[in-house]
């Protein structure tokens, strides 16, 4: 009776091989059952020496266990060295059958929720999976509901021949619940906010998914990073989670500078520049300010203000507004207020958003390519990491998906003629889909490639040049002046080979290649413009340093170095 008991919790014996045997070894396995009909499984046979031969052996084994034959075993091994053949003879015993497992003393609650049924552990084959399957379901269960020590085990075990009967014995251990967050290290966050936007909330039954959980969302804060993993301590009835924390220097005062050729003037350069400022966890709370405004041409300037409030009133959402504004030389100026609604979870982070889009025309059109016009826009939006690092990454990927749709009216403006409005809808329906896909290999200690791609549609009948979106310049496509493509349609590809020599210093060259196509009424085109080039980022104590050359062809227009762009700038971290 012990020997059984002692071959049903599939204590495996110790066997051995010579270590000598590591030539090429071919496998060969006798099974050898009592059981009629009964089906051989199949094994790998040629191996590359005799640690992987042995191992699959036992692999064997372990299968014919786990489809009932319990008392499975290892009967002999025999190496011959002048055919470099292992010879295995394995005993498999019959095939053992449940008779019953009865409930025992699980509660009522966990039956439910692990979808326990007596029905499939009658006169069924014994499958050692499907009761571990059943434990990890109960534990799991246990675990997310105040009950972390808790245990299940067969009692009752009873044997007749080749059938078995047991009983279910499940002890709930001590009832946990949360207390407070514990921090060691220079965080510069506070602890309250920290364990709200975690959520972990003192008095709640522990978790064990809602700590893995709290643990994804801390990777995804940029200003601040574990200094080694965290510990989970428990305290009589209390659980206390540790985190060994570190502040970052995320906080940026960057500006950057191009030299491009001036289009409006020709054999001249052009100076353009960007300022930002953003500001993240100012004051402990974990909020995020950003400015940024750029001098594109002489009359072109973009400026972006954000907000982001995280978890607003304790309800998990981070709530966040901005404030967009292009104004295209003496032609129009559009304005885009946005207000989203986050939620990040262990899922990623999804996204509502509604906003309004309002385009006016600056002057007298000498075309009709631009006109007055609101976007009222509702939209949802998704994304997803899993980077070693989010701000330097060397390994992960990245998604991030948006879709919007809303009413598009065109408004009447006195310095267009009547007629051209009566061709319009003047009020429609407007559909933005944006994507953007990133993905790190670390190739090497040093060496990481860096692969993206991006796109985006704009999808109206009535579209319009002030519409579109704008292609072009450092962020987008390298080689080619900010907002030179006003497009409806685009997909951008981009390859970067890097090789750093610091931590936040390195060496890269790239490629860019892009399809675009506008829809645009008087401004339809499609091209297959790419970008070629190299440059370095290094840390210095006044900041990092970033120089960029880029070469840029269409078409119609291919590479000319005259026509090369140079962006070098200083992004200042505090």
């Amino acid at each position: 009776m012990y020997k059984i008991v002692f071959l049903i919790s599939l204590w495996l014996s110790a066997c051995y091989v010579p270590p000598e045997l590591l030539a090429q070894i071919q496998l060969q396995v006798v099974a050898q059952s009592e059981a009629s009909p009964f089906k051989a499984l199949s094994y790998q046979k040629n191996h590359k020496d005799s640690l992987s031969a042995f191992a699959e052996i036992q692999n064997l084994q372990l299968r014919y266990q786990d489809i009932g034959y319990l008392l499975a075993k290892i009967k002999k091994i025999h190496y011959d060295s002048t055919k470099q053949q292992l010879h295995a003879v394995l005993a498999t015993g019959q095939a053992f059958q449940w008779v019953a497992l009865r409930r025992g003393n699980l509660p009522a609650e966990v039956l439910q929720k692990v979808h326990f049924k007596d029905k499939i552990y009658q006169q069924t084959a014994f499958r050692y999976r499907q009761v571990i399957a059943l434990k990890r379901e109960v534990l799991t269960y246990s675990e997310n509901h105040g009950y972390p020590f808790a245990s299940l085990m067969l009692d009752s075990i009873h044997i007749e021949g080749h059938h078995l009967k047991a009983s279910l014995n499940y002890k709930s251990g001590t009832f946990i619940r949360f207390d407070t967050l514990l921090i060691e290290g220079k965080a510069g966050v506070r602890t309250d906010f920290l364990q709200r936007y975690l959520r972990l909330k003192k008095g709640e039954p522990f978790s064990q998914a809602k700590v893995e959980q709290a643990l994804r969302l801390l990777s995804t804060l940029p200003y601040i990073r574990e200094s080694k993993p965290a510990d989970l301590i428990f305290k009589d009835d209390r659980a206390y989670l540790k985190l060994y924390l570190e502040k970052r220097k995320t906080d940026e005062a960057d500006l950057l500078v191009g030299l491009m050729p001036n289009e409006e003037q020709e054999n001249r350069m052009l100076l353009t520049g960007q300022l930002l400022l953003r500001f993240h966890n100012p004051f402990g709370g974990g909020k995020l300010i950003h400015i940024e405004g750029q001098r594109i041409r002489s009359e072109t300037q973009r400026l972006r203000l954000e907000y982001k409030h995280p978890n607003l009133f304790n309800t998990g959402f981070d709530v966040g507004g901005d404030f967009f504004m292009l104004k295209e030389d003496t032609t129009f100026l559009r304005l885009e207020r946005n207000l989203t609604m986050r939620y990040p979870s262990k899922y990623g982070e999804i996204r509502f958003m509604i906003g309004l889009e309002t385009t006016r025309l600056l002057a007298a059109p000498r075309d009709f390519r631009h006109i007055d016009s609101d976007y009222l826009h509702y939209g949802i939006g998704y994304r997803r990491l899993a980077l070693d690092d989010i701000l330097l990454p060397r390994k992960g990927w990245l998604i991030d998906l948006q879709i919007q749709t809303g009413n598009k009216r065109i408004l009447t403006n006195t310095l267009i003629p009547e007629a051209v409005y009566d061709t319009l809808a003047l009020k429609s329906t407007q559909f933005r889909l944006l994507a953007e896909l990133e993905y790190f290999i670390k190739t090497g200690n040093l060496t990481t490639l860096y692969l993206r791609n991006r796109a985006g549609i704009i999808v109206n009948e009535n579209l319009f040049r002030n519409d579109l979106f704008t292609i072009g310049g450092l962020k987008t496509l390298r080689g080619f002046n900010e907002n030179f493509f006003f497009v409806s349609d685009y997909n951008i590809l981009t390859a970067e080979f890097r090789l750093h020599f610091e931590e936040n210093s390195f060496l890269f060259v790239f490629a860019d290649a892009a399809w675009v196509r506008s829809r645009a009424s008087g401004s339809a085109f499609s091209d297959l413009p790419y970008g070629l080039g190299a440059g370095l980022s290094f840390s210095t104590q006044a900041g990092i340093f970033t120089f960029v050359y880029a070469l840029g062809g269409q078409q119609e227009q291919p590479i000319n170095l005259r026509l090369s762009k140079i962006h070098f700038g200083l992004v200042g971290r505090f």
